[in-house]
């Protein structure tokens, strides 16, 4: 619908709902253009409400961070990183421009407890796929409150209670492990089965991960 009507949908009244709506097609699409056109129409709906804004935003974050989004999806690996990162960047200016400070709260899976941060690490896209995307998100969500935490933030406990660094040290990519340390992830949070993120280094790709790296990763378990 809005392909046939050319460059005349942006003119029309439209409702916050409505403006919510859109960016979610862009989503569905993967269409990045379409994404910021539709966030910039969002914001002229509801100018002066944050919290409506950083709870849609932060949703449609979640939704393009997914692997099974079309973002997710795009092929070659190489566009999908395009795209996302482009998004990512797109939503950091906006949040700084805004003030929306718990923009990252809102970044959250309802269901599995996943936040943009799992995200990126969940589904192991490759290393160039972290390497690209993983510092971007981080430094997303320094510009909310409560960061640290939303760094370190555990699943759901039904689906593990990992944290970003979990799923970091299990795929032993040393440079997502180091980023994670960077913004200031917690090495001693355990998951559910009172493990910690250096616990899941697996044994045959423990000696990819530099000692200084490791060192770094071992603290005094949380009693």
């Amino acid at each position: 619908l809005l392909e046939a009507m050319g460059e005349d949908w942006i003119d029309l009244n439209w409702n916050t709902k409505s403006a919510i709506l859109i960016c979610e097609v862009s989503i569905h699409c993967a269409n990045v253009s379409l994404f910021k056109r539709a966030v910039n129409l969002l914001i002229s709906t509801a100018p002066n409400e944050k919290k409506v804004l950083e709870k849609a935003i932060g949703g449609f974050l979640v939704s393009i961070c997914d692997e099974r989004s079309s973002f997710g999806k795009l092929r070659p690996i190489s566009v999908s990183i395009e795209n996302i990162k482009a998004a990512v960047c797109f939503v950091d200016d906006k949040q700084l421009e805004l003030g929306l400070i718990n923009l990252a709260s809102w970044a959250r899976d309802e269901i599995s407890g996943n936040n943009i941060v799992h995200l990126i690490l969940r589904g192991d896209r490759g290393e160039d796929f972290r390497s690209e995307l993983l510092s971007g998100v981080c430094k997303l969500i320094t510009g909310s409150t409560n960061s640290t935490s939303i760094i370190s933030q555990h699943c759901a406990a039904k689906f593990g209670g990992y944290t970003p660094l979990h799923l970091a040290a299990s795929l032993g990519c040393e440079e997502s492990i180091s980023t994670l340390l960077d913004f200031n992830a917690d090495a001693g949070a355990l998951d559910e089965e009172q493990k910690s993120p250096l616990d899941l280094i697996p044994g045959n790709r423990i000696c990819l991960v530099a000692q200084n790296v490791q060192d770094r990763l071992l603290v005094t378990k949380r009693e």
